[in-house]
């Protein structure tokens, strides 16, 4: 995941994991009781991974491929902490 993609300042795949894993423990941090994340397709799943727990080193293959302009949902319940990918991608908002 350190690959250099010989982009000058360009960050590495472990490098923005990390970056999107260290946002998502920020939010978490937050006592609201419901939170809306708004990314481009390509950082949703490192943010569903960091949701997960899943750690920044098992994720060079992880990904959840969501179409664009829509709505995932993540949920941890109250009584064990689990956390739920819900929804992936649910674009059924949009009218026909």
């Amino acid at each position: 995941m350190d690959h250099d993609e010989g982009i000058e300042g360009a960050e590495t795949k472990q490098e923005w994991l990390e970056r999107v894993h260290a946002a998502v423990a920020r939010f978490e941090d937050d006592p609201a009781p419901h939170r809306i994340v708004v990314t481009h397709g390509g950082s949703a799943s490192p943010v569903i991974a960091a949701w997960m727990r899943i750690p920044v080193e098992a994720c060079a293959y992880a990904v959840f491929r969501t179409p664009t302009g829509s709505v995932t949902v993540l949920e941890q319940d109250d009584r064990f902490h689990n956390r739920s990918l819900v929804t992936l991608g649910d674009r059924g908002f949009f009218a026909e």
